[in-house]
Protein backbone atom coordinates (compact mmCIF):
# COMPACT_ATOMS: atom_id res chain seq x y z
CA UNK A 1 0.00 0.00 0.00
CA UNK A 2 1.26 3.45 -0.97
CA UNK A 3 0.28 6.99 0.06
CA UNK A 4 0.32 10.02 -2.26
CA UNK A 5 -0.85 13.60 -1.87
CA UNK A 6 -4.54 14.32 -2.42
CA UNK A 7 -6.87 17.29 -2.14
CA UNK A 8 -10.60 18.02 -2.03
CA UNK A 9 -10.42 21.67 -3.14
CA UNK A 10 -14.15 22.39 -3.07
CA UNK A 11 -14.51 20.99 0.44
CA UNK A 12 -11.23 22.43 1.66
CA UNK A 13 -8.87 19.68 2.81
CA UNK A 14 -5.37 18.79 1.59
CA UNK A 15 -3.36 15.71 2.51
CA UNK A 16 0.37 15.71 1.81
CA UNK A 17 1.41 12.08 1.56
CA UNK A 18 4.27 9.75 0.74
CA UNK A 19 5.69 6.35 1.68
CA UNK A 20 4.71 2.72 1.56
CA UNK A 21 3.55 0.15 4.10
CA UNK A 22 4.44 1.08 7.69
CA UNK A 23 6.32 4.17 6.49
CA UNK A 24 3.29 5.95 5.02
CA UNK A 25 2.83 9.52 6.24
CA UNK A 26 0.06 12.08 5.81
CA UNK A 27 0.25 15.72 6.88
CA UNK A 28 -3.25 17.14 6.50
CA UNK A 29 -4.33 20.79 6.33
CA UNK A 30 -8.01 21.66 6.78
CA UNK A 31 -9.40 24.86 5.26
CA UNK A 32 -13.13 24.31 4.91
CA UNK A 33 -15.91 26.78 5.46
CA UNK A 34 -18.63 26.24 8.05
CA UNK A 35 -22.06 25.33 6.75
CA UNK A 36 -24.01 24.24 9.81
CA UNK A 37 -22.51 20.81 10.49
CA UNK A 38 -18.90 21.63 11.16
CA UNK A 39 -16.28 22.44 13.77
CA UNK A 40 -14.56 25.78 14.35
CA UNK A 41 -11.30 24.44 12.99
CA UNK A 42 -9.94 26.58 10.16
CA UNK A 43 -6.29 25.62 9.45
CA UNK A 44 -6.30 22.59 11.74
CA UNK A 45 -3.64 19.95 11.00
CA UNK A 46 -3.55 16.17 11.43
CA UNK A 47 -0.41 14.03 11.28
CA UNK A 48 -0.55 10.30 10.54
CA UNK A 49 2.81 8.54 10.61
CA UNK A 50 4.44 5.32 11.78
CA UNK A 51 1.03 3.60 11.61
CA UNK A 52 -0.57 6.01 14.13
CA UNK A 53 -2.60 9.22 14.04
CA UNK A 54 0.02 10.97 16.15
CA UNK A 55 -1.51 14.46 16.03
CA UNK A 56 -5.24 13.88 15.83
CA UNK A 57 -8.54 15.51 15.16
CA UNK A 58 -10.81 14.44 18.01
CA UNK A 59 -13.80 14.23 15.65
CA UNK A 60 -17.42 14.02 16.78
CA UNK A 61 -18.62 12.92 20.18
CA UNK A 62 -22.04 12.43 21.79
CA UNK A 63 -21.10 12.84 25.44
CA UNK A 64 -21.40 15.88 27.66
CA UNK A 65 -18.07 17.25 26.33
CA UNK A 66 -19.31 17.65 22.77
CA UNK A 67 -18.80 21.42 23.04
CA UNK A 68 -15.08 20.73 23.55
CA UNK A 69 -14.86 18.67 20.38
CA UNK A 70 -16.33 21.42 18.22
CA UNK A 71 -14.39 24.27 19.85
CA UNK A 72 -11.42 25.94 18.20
CA UNK A 73 -8.98 25.00 20.96
CA UNK A 74 -9.61 21.26 20.68
CA UNK A 75 -7.75 21.47 17.34
CA UNK A 76 -4.12 21.84 16.28
CA UNK A 77 -4.02 25.49 15.25
CA UNK A 78 -3.64 29.04 16.58
CA UNK A 79 -6.40 30.51 18.74
CA UNK A 80 -6.60 34.31 18.72
CA UNK A 81 -7.56 36.19 21.88
CA UNK A 82 -8.76 32.88 23.41
CA UNK A 83 -11.87 33.06 21.21
CA UNK A 84 -13.64 30.48 19.14
CA UNK A 85 -13.57 31.00 15.41
CA UNK A 86 -16.86 31.99 13.84
CA UNK A 87 -16.72 29.88 10.68
CA UNK A 88 -16.29 31.25 7.19
CA UNK A 89 -14.75 30.04 3.95
CA UNK A 90 -11.00 29.54 3.83
CA UNK A 91 -8.90 30.13 0.73
CA UNK A 92 -6.45 27.77 -0.91
CA UNK A 93 -3.31 29.71 -1.77
CA UNK A 94 -1.07 27.02 -3.25
CA UNK A 95 -0.91 23.26 -3.71
CA UNK A 96 2.03 21.22 -5.02
CA UNK A 97 1.29 17.50 -4.56
CA UNK A 98 4.77 16.27 -5.54
CA UNK A 99 7.61 18.48 -6.71
CA UNK A 100 10.45 16.01 -7.07
CA UNK A 101 9.63 14.44 -3.70
CA UNK A 102 8.49 17.50 -1.72
CA UNK A 103 4.78 18.34 -1.26
CA UNK A 104 3.36 21.69 -0.16
CA UNK A 105 -0.03 23.23 0.64
CA UNK A 106 -0.90 26.70 1.90
CA UNK A 107 -4.24 28.21 2.91
CA UNK A 108 -5.65 31.43 4.30
CA UNK A 109 -8.22 31.25 7.11
CA UNK A 110 -8.73 34.82 8.27
CA UNK A 111 -12.44 34.67 7.45
CA UNK A 112 -12.71 32.30 10.43
CA UNK A 113 -11.98 35.22 12.75
CA UNK A 114 -14.11 37.95 11.23
CA UNK A 115 -15.17 39.19 14.69
CA UNK A 116 -11.61 40.19 15.63
CA UNK A 117 -10.91 43.68 14.35
CA UNK A 118 -7.69 44.30 12.44
CA UNK A 119 -6.99 40.59 11.99
CA UNK A 120 -5.57 40.64 8.46
CA UNK A 121 -3.28 37.59 8.48
CA UNK A 122 -4.19 34.05 9.48
CA UNK A 123 -2.50 31.57 7.17
CA UNK A 124 -0.63 28.29 7.35
CA UNK A 125 1.79 26.47 5.11
CA UNK A 126 2.72 22.78 5.39
CA UNK A 127 5.54 21.13 3.46
CA UNK A 128 6.28 17.42 3.66
CA UNK A 129 10.04 17.00 3.24
CA UNK A 130 11.55 13.51 2.84
CA UNK A 131 14.75 12.51 4.60
CA UNK A 132 14.92 8.86 3.55
CA UNK A 133 12.61 6.13 2.25
CA UNK A 134 11.41 5.64 5.84
CA UNK A 135 11.36 9.15 7.28
CA UNK A 136 10.12 12.65 6.51
CA UNK A 137 9.44 15.78 8.51
CA UNK A 138 6.79 18.49 8.24
CA UNK A 139 7.62 22.16 7.87
CA UNK A 140 4.74 23.98 9.59
CA UNK A 141 4.59 27.79 9.54
CA UNK A 142 1.57 29.67 10.90
CA UNK A 143 1.46 33.44 10.28
CA UNK A 144 -0.91 35.61 12.32
CA UNK A 145 -1.48 39.34 12.58
CA UNK A 146 -4.35 40.60 14.73
CA UNK A 147 -5.57 40.41 18.31
CA UNK A 148 -3.22 40.50 21.31
CA UNK A 149 -2.96 36.83 22.39
CA UNK A 150 -1.90 34.00 20.12
CA UNK A 151 -2.05 30.40 21.39
CA UNK A 152 -0.37 27.78 19.20
CA UNK A 153 -2.01 24.50 20.18
CA UNK A 154 -0.85 20.94 19.59
CA UNK A 155 -2.16 17.70 21.06
CA UNK A 156 -1.39 14.01 20.62
CA UNK A 157 -3.21 10.81 19.68
CA UNK A 158 -6.93 10.42 20.47
CA UNK A 159 -6.85 6.61 20.43
CA UNK A 160 -3.86 5.73 22.63
CA UNK A 161 -2.19 7.02 25.78
CA UNK A 162 0.89 9.20 25.31
CA UNK A 163 3.42 10.94 27.54
CA UNK A 164 4.91 14.38 26.95
CA UNK A 165 8.30 15.92 27.71
CA UNK A 166 9.79 19.29 26.80
CA UNK A 167 13.25 20.84 26.90
CA UNK A 168 12.19 24.04 28.73
CA UNK A 169 12.62 24.70 32.45
CA UNK A 170 9.20 24.65 34.08
CA UNK A 171 8.81 26.94 37.08
CA UNK A 172 5.16 26.58 38.05
CA UNK A 173 1.92 24.68 37.68
CA UNK A 174 -1.66 25.50 36.81
CA UNK A 175 -4.85 23.53 37.34
CA UNK A 176 -6.37 24.47 33.99
CA UNK A 177 -6.32 27.15 31.28
CA UNK A 178 -9.21 29.19 32.67
CA UNK A 179 -8.28 32.78 33.44
CA UNK A 180 -9.01 34.68 36.64
CA UNK A 181 -12.74 35.26 37.02
CA UNK A 182 -13.70 32.36 34.73
CA UNK A 183 -15.47 29.43 36.37
CA UNK A 184 -15.73 25.80 35.39
CA UNK A 185 -19.29 24.56 34.95
CA UNK A 186 -19.49 20.77 34.89
CA UNK A 187 -21.28 19.69 31.67
CA UNK A 188 -24.22 17.34 32.06
CA UNK A 189 -25.28 16.54 28.49
CA UNK A 190 -24.48 17.32 24.85
CA UNK A 191 -26.19 20.71 25.02
CA UNK A 192 -24.29 21.88 28.10
CA UNK A 193 -22.53 25.23 27.77
CA UNK A 194 -19.17 25.66 29.46
CA UNK A 195 -15.78 27.24 28.85
CA UNK A 196 -13.69 24.76 26.80
CA UNK A 197 -10.44 26.18 28.19
CA UNK A 198 -11.31 24.25 31.37
CA UNK A 199 -10.76 21.01 29.40
CA UNK A 200 -6.99 21.69 29.31
CA UNK A 201 -5.60 20.69 32.72
CA UNK A 202 -2.67 19.71 34.95
CA UNK A 203 -0.28 22.13 33.35
CA UNK A 204 3.37 22.88 33.87
CA UNK A 205 4.36 26.46 33.07
CA UNK A 206 7.52 28.01 31.66
CA UNK A 207 8.59 31.31 30.13
CA UNK A 208 11.38 31.05 27.60
CA UNK A 209 13.28 33.05 24.99
CA UNK A 210 14.67 29.87 23.47
CA UNK A 211 13.52 27.09 21.16
CA UNK A 212 10.87 24.65 22.37
CA UNK A 213 11.32 20.95 21.76
CA UNK A 214 8.46 18.69 22.83
CA UNK A 215 8.14 14.91 22.42
CA UNK A 216 4.91 12.92 22.57
CA UNK A 217 5.63 9.20 23.15
CA UNK A 218 3.23 6.24 23.16
CA UNK A 219 2.88 4.52 26.52
CA UNK A 220 2.48 1.08 24.94
CA UNK A 221 5.31 1.68 22.44
CA UNK A 222 7.75 4.30 23.79
CA UNK A 223 9.95 3.98 20.68
CA UNK A 224 7.08 5.34 18.54
CA UNK A 225 6.86 9.11 18.97
CA UNK A 226 6.57 12.55 17.42
CA UNK A 227 8.89 15.42 18.31
CA UNK A 228 8.03 19.05 17.62
CA UNK A 229 10.61 21.82 17.28
CA UNK A 230 9.29 25.40 17.62
CA UNK A 231 11.69 28.26 16.86
CA UNK A 232 12.38 30.78 19.60
CA UNK A 233 10.59 34.06 20.27
CA UNK A 234 11.22 36.37 23.25
CA UNK A 235 8.92 35.99 26.26
CA UNK A 236 7.08 32.92 25.03
CA UNK A 237 4.86 31.18 27.58
CA UNK A 238 4.80 27.38 27.44
CA UNK A 239 2.03 25.26 28.97
CA UNK A 240 2.40 21.48 28.88
CA UNK A 241 -0.37 19.33 30.28
CA UNK A 242 -3.31 17.29 29.07
CA UNK A 243 -6.66 17.81 27.37
CA UNK A 244 -9.86 15.80 27.21
CA UNK A 245 -9.74 13.01 24.63
CA UNK A 246 -13.27 11.57 24.51
CA UNK A 247 -12.95 9.56 21.29
CA UNK A 248 -12.41 6.33 23.22
CA UNK A 249 -15.44 7.06 25.39
CA UNK A 250 -17.62 6.81 22.26
CA UNK A 251 -21.08 7.88 23.50
CA UNK A 252 -20.71 6.72 27.09
CA UNK A 253 -21.15 9.81 29.27
CA UNK A 254 -19.71 7.94 32.26
CA UNK A 255 -16.31 7.81 30.52
CA UNK A 256 -16.07 11.28 28.98
CA UNK A 257 -13.34 12.38 31.41
CA UNK A 258 -11.56 9.02 31.59
CA UNK A 259 -9.28 9.64 28.60
CA UNK A 260 -6.70 12.37 28.06
CA UNK A 261 -4.06 13.30 25.53
CA UNK A 262 -0.89 15.40 25.91
CA UNK A 263 -1.47 19.07 25.19
CA UNK A 264 1.05 21.77 24.34
CA UNK A 265 0.14 25.48 24.33
CA UNK A 266 2.70 28.02 23.11
CA UNK A 267 1.46 31.52 23.95
CA UNK A 268 2.71 34.88 22.72
CA UNK A 269 1.11 38.17 23.76
CA UNK A 270 1.52 41.84 22.94
CA UNK A 271 -0.32 44.99 21.86
CA UNK A 272 -2.90 44.56 19.11
CA UNK A 273 -2.57 44.03 16.22
CA UNK A 274 0.02 41.46 17.29
CA UNK A 275 2.11 39.78 14.59
CA UNK A 276 3.61 36.31 15.02
CA UNK A 277 5.12 33.67 12.82
CA UNK A 278 5.07 30.27 14.55
CA UNK A 279 7.78 28.22 12.84
CA UNK A 280 7.70 24.52 13.69
CA UNK A 281 9.06 21.18 12.52
CA UNK A 282 7.05 18.04 13.26
CA UNK A 283 9.27 14.93 13.34
CA UNK A 284 7.55 11.52 13.60
CA UNK A 285 10.02 8.73 14.33
CA UNK A 286 10.44 5.11 15.33
CA UNK A 287 13.13 4.10 17.84
CA UNK A 288 15.38 7.16 17.41
CA UNK A 289 14.84 10.76 16.29
CA UNK A 290 16.50 11.51 12.96
CA UNK A 291 16.77 15.31 13.23
CA UNK A 292 19.92 16.51 14.97
CA UNK A 293 19.10 20.21 15.18
CA UNK A 294 16.69 22.93 14.06
CA UNK A 295 18.16 26.42 14.22
CA UNK A 296 17.22 29.88 12.92
CA UNK A 297 19.35 31.67 10.35
CA UNK A 298 19.75 35.37 9.77
CA UNK A 299 18.07 36.73 6.66
CA UNK A 300 19.06 39.85 4.72
CA UNK A 301 17.20 42.03 4.25
CA UNK A 302 15.33 40.98 7.38
CA UNK A 303 11.55 41.25 7.53
CA UNK A 304 8.94 40.28 10.13
CA UNK A 305 7.11 38.15 7.55
CA UNK A 306 10.18 36.24 6.36
CA UNK A 307 12.19 33.51 8.08
CA UNK A 308 15.17 31.26 7.43
CA UNK A 309 16.13 28.10 9.29
CA UNK A 310 18.45 25.13 9.01
CA UNK A 311 17.42 21.52 9.70
CA UNK A 312 20.29 19.08 10.20
CA UNK A 313 19.75 15.32 9.87
CA UNK A 314 22.80 13.07 9.73
CA UNK A 315 25.22 14.26 7.05
CA UNK A 316 22.51 16.39 5.42
CA UNK A 317 21.43 19.95 6.14
CA UNK A 318 18.34 21.69 4.74
CA UNK A 319 18.35 25.46 4.47
CA UNK A 320 14.75 26.71 4.29
CA UNK A 321 13.59 30.23 3.45
CA UNK A 322 9.91 31.20 3.68
CA UNK A 323 8.37 34.61 3.04
CA UNK A 324 5.04 36.33 2.54
CA UNK A 325 6.63 38.33 -0.29
CA UNK A 326 4.66 39.14 -3.42
CA UNK A 327 5.84 39.98 -6.95
CA UNK A 328 8.12 41.66 -7.74
CA UNK A 329 9.92 39.40 -5.26
CA UNK A 330 12.77 41.05 -3.34
CA UNK A 331 16.01 39.09 -3.10
CA UNK A 332 16.61 37.65 0.39
CA UNK A 333 19.81 35.89 1.46
CA UNK A 334 20.33 33.57 4.42
CA UNK A 335 23.45 33.71 6.57
CA UNK A 336 24.66 30.43 5.05
CA UNK A 337 24.60 31.80 1.52
CA UNK A 338 21.21 30.83 0.06
CA UNK A 339 19.44 33.52 -1.97
CA UNK A 340 15.77 33.42 -2.93
CA UNK A 341 13.23 35.50 -4.79
CA UNK A 342 9.93 33.87 -3.99
CA UNK A 343 7.79 32.27 -1.30
CA UNK A 344 9.46 28.99 -0.28
CA UNK A 345 12.91 27.63 -1.02
CA UNK A 346 14.78 24.55 0.24
CA UNK A 347 18.45 23.75 -0.36
CA UNK A 348 19.77 20.35 0.73
CA UNK A 349 23.46 19.75 1.25
CA UNK A 350 24.96 16.32 1.91
CA UNK A 351 28.48 16.29 3.39
CA UNK A 352 28.75 19.91 2.25
CA UNK A 353 27.69 19.20 -1.37
CA UNK A 354 24.36 20.47 -2.75
CA UNK A 355 22.15 17.53 -3.77
CA UNK A 356 18.75 19.22 -3.96
CA UNK A 357 17.03 22.54 -4.58
CA UNK A 358 13.28 23.17 -4.42
CA UNK A 359 11.59 26.49 -5.23
CA UNK A 360 7.85 27.10 -4.81
CA UNK A 361 5.96 30.15 -6.06
CA UNK A 362 9.07 32.12 -6.92
CA UNK A 363 11.51 33.21 -9.57
CA UNK A 364 14.92 32.02 -8.41
CA UNK A 365 16.73 30.03 -5.73
CA UNK A 366 20.51 30.11 -5.68
CA UNK A 367 23.57 29.18 -3.69
CA UNK A 368 27.27 28.95 -4.50
CA UNK A 369 26.89 25.46 -5.93
CA UNK A 370 23.84 25.98 -8.17
CA UNK A 371 20.77 27.92 -9.26
CA UNK A 372 17.22 27.01 -10.25
CA UNK A 373 14.61 29.34 -11.72
CA UNK A 374 11.09 29.31 -13.10
CA UNK A 375 9.99 30.77 -16.42
CA UNK A 376 8.00 33.23 -14.30
CA UNK A 377 7.24 33.29 -10.59
CA UNK A 378 3.64 32.63 -11.55
CA UNK A 379 1.18 33.25 -14.35
CA UNK A 380 -1.91 35.36 -13.74
CA UNK A 381 -4.79 37.01 -15.51
CA UNK A 382 -8.55 37.40 -15.80
CA UNK A 383 -11.00 34.66 -16.64
CA UNK A 384 -13.31 35.80 -19.44
CA UNK A 385 -15.56 32.74 -19.63
CA UNK A 386 -15.85 29.08 -18.72
CA UNK A 387 -16.59 25.85 -20.57
CA UNK A 388 -18.20 22.70 -19.14
CA UNK A 389 -18.81 19.31 -20.67
CA UNK A 390 -22.01 19.18 -18.59
CA UNK A 391 -23.19 22.33 -20.41
CA UNK A 392 -22.50 20.90 -23.87
CA UNK A 393 -18.88 21.94 -24.40
CA UNK A 394 -16.11 19.51 -25.36
CA UNK A 395 -13.86 20.34 -22.37
CA UNK A 396 -13.99 21.64 -18.81
CA UNK A 397 -11.98 24.83 -19.05
CA UNK A 398 -11.45 28.51 -18.34
CA UNK A 399 -10.90 31.07 -21.11
CA UNK A 400 -8.40 33.90 -20.69
CA UNK A 401 -6.58 36.48 -22.78
CA UNK A 402 -3.43 35.98 -20.66
CA UNK A 403 -0.36 34.65 -22.43
CA UNK A 404 0.32 31.08 -21.27
CA UNK A 405 2.58 28.29 -22.57
CA UNK A 406 0.65 26.00 -24.89
CA UNK A 407 0.46 22.24 -24.64
CA UNK A 408 1.41 20.11 -21.63
CA UNK A 409 3.95 22.48 -20.02
CA UNK A 410 1.58 23.18 -17.11
CA UNK A 411 0.05 19.70 -16.93
CA UNK A 412 -0.45 18.70 -13.27
CA UNK A 413 0.06 22.27 -11.97
CA UNK A 414 -2.69 23.71 -9.76
CA UNK A 415 -4.21 27.07 -10.61
CA UNK A 416 -5.91 29.24 -8.00
CA UNK A 417 -9.07 31.07 -9.09
CA UNK A 418 -10.12 34.11 -7.05
CA UNK A 419 -13.77 35.07 -7.34
CA UNK A 420 -15.25 38.54 -7.10
CA UNK A 421 -16.06 38.03 -3.40
CA UNK A 422 -12.43 37.20 -2.62
CA UNK A 423 -12.92 33.44 -2.14
CA UNK A 424 -10.61 31.07 -3.96
CA UNK A 425 -10.80 27.58 -5.41
CA UNK A 426 -8.07 25.35 -6.84
CA UNK A 427 -8.10 23.40 -10.10
CA UNK A 428 -5.60 21.00 -11.64
CA UNK A 429 -4.49 21.93 -15.16
CA UNK A 430 -4.48 19.31 -17.91
CA UNK A 431 -3.23 21.43 -20.82
CA UNK A 432 -3.37 24.85 -22.47
CA UNK A 433 -5.00 25.27 -25.88
CA UNK A 434 -5.46 28.26 -28.16
CA UNK A 435 -8.86 28.89 -29.71
CA UNK A 436 -10.01 32.00 -31.59
CA UNK A 437 -7.09 34.03 -30.26
CA UNK A 438 -7.77 33.14 -26.60
CA UNK A 439 -6.03 30.70 -24.30
CA UNK A 440 -8.14 27.82 -23.00
CA UNK A 441 -7.02 26.38 -19.67
CA UNK A 442 -8.33 22.82 -19.75
CA UNK A 443 -8.74 21.39 -16.24
CA UNK A 444 -8.97 17.77 -15.16
CA UNK A 445 -12.53 17.81 -13.81
CA UNK A 446 -15.76 19.81 -13.82
CA UNK A 447 -15.08 23.13 -12.11
CA UNK A 448 -18.80 23.66 -11.53
CA UNK A 449 -18.82 27.34 -12.52
CA UNK A 450 -20.94 29.24 -15.01
CA UNK A 451 -19.18 32.54 -15.70
CA UNK A 452 -20.82 35.56 -17.28
CA UNK A 453 -19.53 39.08 -17.87
CA UNK A 454 -19.43 40.06 -14.20
CA UNK A 455 -21.29 37.26 -12.48
CA UNK A 456 -20.34 33.71 -11.53
CA UNK A 457 -22.80 30.97 -10.55
CA UNK A 458 -21.80 27.88 -8.63
CA UNK A 459 -23.52 24.81 -10.03
CA UNK A 460 -22.79 22.80 -6.89
CA UNK A 461 -23.14 23.54 -3.17
CA UNK A 462 -23.19 26.19 -1.75
CA UNK A 463 -24.64 27.39 -5.12
CA UNK A 464 -23.74 31.05 -4.70
CA UNK A 465 -24.12 33.78 -7.26
CA UNK A 466 -20.97 35.89 -7.05
CA UNK A 467 -20.62 39.38 -8.48
CA UNK A 468 -17.38 40.61 -9.97
CA UNK A 469 -14.52 39.46 -12.17
CA UNK A 470 -12.70 36.16 -11.66
CA UNK A 471 -8.92 36.24 -11.70
CA UNK A 472 -6.39 33.43 -11.54
CA UNK A 473 -2.82 32.74 -10.58
CA UNK A 474 -0.69 29.72 -11.42
CA UNK A 475 2.19 29.49 -8.91
CA UNK A 476 5.15 27.58 -10.32
CA UNK A 477 7.87 25.39 -8.88
CA UNK A 478 11.37 24.39 -9.95
CA UNK A 479 13.51 21.58 -8.59
CA UNK A 480 16.88 19.92 -8.95
CA UNK A 481 17.99 16.66 -7.32
CA UNK A 482 21.12 14.56 -7.61
CA UNK A 483 22.42 11.49 -5.82
CA UNK A 484 24.44 12.06 -2.59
Amino acid sequence: MKTVSTITPGYGHASLGRGQGPDQIQAQLHFSGAYGHSHLDNLNIILFAKEREMLCDVGYNHTQVRRWNSSTISHNLVAVDRQNQDGGDCNLLAYFPDSNGVAMAEADGKSGYRKIEELDTYRRILALIPVSEEDAYVLDIFSVRGGSTHDWLLHGDGDSDMTAEANVKFTGTRENMLEEGEEWVEPRDEQSKYNPWGCIRDLKIAITDGPIETTFCYVDEPDRAVRTHVLAAPGTEVFLGKSVSPRRAKSDTRKAFDYWMPQLVVRRTGPAPLRNMFVAIEEPFLKEPFIDSVEPLQLQPAHESAVALRVTHGQATDTIIYTLDEPPYPERTSSDGVTMQGRLGIVRRFAGRVIGLWLFDGEQLACKEGTIATAAGSYSGEIRAAMRIADGDDVDAFITAADLPLGDTLKGVWMIVTHGNGFTHGYEIDRIEQREGKHVIVVTYDHGLQIGAEETKEVYFPRRTIKGINTFSIPLSATMRRMP
